[in-house]
């Protein structure tokens, strides 16, 4: 399962400071964007982003 094996690893690596920041490129059928997130990014969690700033 994705959210066990791939994320929460993730998550939690980010949190702990192992990482500094990760990206996950989503691709379609005919396009991708990739979304980028920081140690930091997860205490703003209650900040609303731009939708813009996702897809920088």
């Amino acid at each position: 399962m994705l959210e066990r094996d791939w994320f929460a690893p993730t998550l939690a690596a980010l949190r702990n400071g192992e990482l500094a920041s990760v990206d996950f490129t989503l691709c379609g059928d005919t396009s991708s964007v990739t979304l980028h997130a920081t140690r930091g990014d997860l205490r703003k969690f209650w900040r609303r982003r731009a939708l813009a700033s996702l897809f920088e």
